[in-house]
């Protein structure tokens, strides 16, 4: 039998109309440190640091529930740091979005 542990959120929205993201990050690989809303449309995140590294980050993996469709959210990751990175040429982020029946 396949072991599954539910792991508690940090936040739980009040009510219907509470618009604030849920994040999680506890899974293999994620890397998500901190998220703070600054409004209902935008959010300042903090990674973790990449292994073996002097401090960069150059990856992120987290996941967000609690999002309302048509609702536009802009992510500002204020330590996403490397003198270069593939964003820089082109490379774009990947976002997989599921619905729940």
């Amino acid at each position: 039998k396949l072991l599954t542990n539910k792991i508690e959120s940090y936040y739980t929205p009040e009510n219907e109309e509470d618009k604030t993201l849920v994040f999680e990050s506890r899974f293999e690989s994620g890397n998500l440190s901190l998220a703070i809303k600054m409004s209902d449309n935008e959010y300042n995140l903090l990674l973790q640091n990449d292994i073996n590294t002097k401090g960069h980050t150059q990856w992120f993996y987290f996941r967000v529930s609690n999002t309302k469709k048509g609702h536009t959210v802009k992510f500002n990751i204020l330590n996403l740091a490397k003198p270069d990175s593939l964003y820089n040429y082109g490379m774009k982020v990947l976002c997989l979005s599921e619905t729940l029946k």
